[in-house]
């Protein structure tokens, strides 16, 4: 969003979140209030920002009878705050997984362990290289 205000766009600050229709690792308020519209009493908008335990308590219950959905309308802005930082927190812990991933070297067995094998592979690099 900050990258695309400062490209020179020509919206104002005030607008820039209502053309963000969200990214894979991000939530819209926006959508999240078409949603919490359209199938509130049935849990969409919760459904949208990965809650899906409140989504089915709002199935079961028609969005607590109303109420829940009211509420809602007042808590939606903190609601997919919430989200948006577990999306990525969530994708923090997955990249740092990788990066541990990637730095893993599998133990050599019991016969390559040792000064004389590195050696051999020195000068193994040495007769590719002529």
């Amino acid at each position: 969003k900050a990258q695309k205000m400062r490209r020179g766009s020509r919206e104002s600050p005030d607008q820039a979140w209502l053309l963000d229709a969200g990214t894979d690792d991000e939530r819209s308020l926006l959508v999240a209030y078409v949603l919490l519209v359209i199938g509130g009493m049935w849990g969409a908008h919760h459904a949208y920002l990965g809650d899906e335990e409140t989504a089915r308590k709002y199935r079961l219950t028609l969005g607590y009878c109303l109420v829940g959905v009211v509420l809602d309308m007042c808590r939606l802005p903190g609601l997919v705050a919430e989200a948006n930082a577990r999306l990525m927190h969530d994708l923090e812990n997955s990249l740092a997984e990788v990066a541990n991933a990637r730095q893993y070297s599998p133990p050599r067995p019991a016969g390559e362990a040792g000064g004389e094998d590195e050696d051999e592979d020195e000068d193994e690099d040495e007769d590719e290289d002529e």
